[in-house]
């Protein structure tokens, strides 16, 4: 061949990379659209259950509820509340109250009690709760007739304690008035009808008698008995 060199050329294969299965990657695809599905449903259901709660729920545009501007609220909020979207939290709150939504802080262990400005006045129990950014939530439950029932038993107590002293001082009283009745038969006994003395003593004996009555009065409260006065024809 003398000086020229013979060069054989060859084609070098690259190795085969190794590929998914069509099948996985249709698979990621069904996964990723169900995932979706289910978010978008669950947000809707939750939603739906925002709207429909018998508690008040309002989204804050700040955690500080003092100066919040309510965002959205659902309709329990609105009748609790009398107001919703747009409103100025500190304003749907009664005078009294409006220092004690400086308390609501996020993730407070106790509720706030606050009592609402509209014309019911309903008494409620507020949780502040965190929201995205630098939003909140607000929780208000009306405790309104838990209250009303809490004064009720309270009152019912009360009585039950007057009752206990107003037996207490009847026992007392009608020991006196026995004694005042008891001498008081002696002396007209010994002063009968005729006597200087006779009329103021049976002025004693009647209002001794009318007394008696007032005791037994305040024994029947103290017992709770109940008692019905009759009419009845002695000469029958």
């Amino acid at each position: 061949i003398g000086e020229h060199a013979l060069v054989r050329l060859t084609k070098i294969e690259s190795p085969a990379q190794p590929q998914a299965p069509a099948q996985d990657g249709a698979a990621a695809v069904s996964q990723a659209a169900l995932a979706v599905q289910t978010t978008s449903s669950l947000l809707t259901g939750l939603a739906r259950l925002i709207a429909a709660a018998p508690v008040g729920f309002a989204r804050l545009d700040r955690r500080d509820a003092r100066h919040a501007i309510i965002q959205e609220a659902n309709p329990a909020f609105i009748r609790i509340a009398g107001s919703g979207k747009g409103a100025k939290l500190s304003e749907l709150v009664a005078p009294a109250h409006v220092d004690d939504l400086d308390r609501l802080e996020v993730g407070g262990q106790r509720a706030i009690e606050l009592d609402m400005a509209t014309t019911g006045g309903q008494t409620c129990e507020g949780w502040l709760l965190e929201d995205e950014n630098d939003g909140a939530a607000l929780l208000l439950v009306d405790v309104s007739t838990r209250r009303e029932m809490e004064h009720r038993l309270a009152q019912t107590s009360k009585m039950q304690a007057v009752g206990q002293i107003a037996g207490g001082v009847a026992h007392e009283l009608n020991n006196f008035l026995l004694v005042i009745t008891l001498n008081c038969d002696a002396l007209l006994a010994r002063h009968p009808v005729g006597d200087p003395s006779y009329g103021e003593l049976q002025s004693i004996q009647n209002t001794s008698s009318r007394a008696a009555e007032l005791v037994k009065m305040l024994l029947a409260y103290a017992r709770k008995q109940t008692f019905r006065r009759d009419v009845l024809d002695v000469g029958a």
